[in-house]
């Protein structure tokens, strides 16, 4: 699953996982946000989404990568306090 189909399942999630779901959800993340980048993925053509995804895919400076759910708190923090 890519990271738009992760977004997309994540919005699209039932009512009764929606809680569920905005307990993974960071703190910055609001409805109004979510509604934005949703927006802008739906008004994507096909080749404006191959070549953002391309582009991502070129970009050597940040990596994707699994995480354990019950892991992902310490990388976050890991990550903020990499940050400068």
């Amino acid at each position: 699953m890519n990271y738009r189909e992760s977004f997309y399942s994540l919005i699209a999630g039932g009512a009764g996982r929606r809680n569920e779901q905005e307990k993974h959800l960071s703190t910055r993340v609001d409805e109004s946000r979510v509604r934005r980048v949703l927006a802008h993925y739906e008004a994507q053509t096909e080749a404006e989404a191959i070549a953002e995804d391309e582009a991502a895919i070129e970009n050597q400076t940040q990596t994707s990568m699994e995480v354990p759910v019950e892991l992902v708190s310490v990388v976050r923090e890991l990550i903020a306090k990499h940050q400068p």
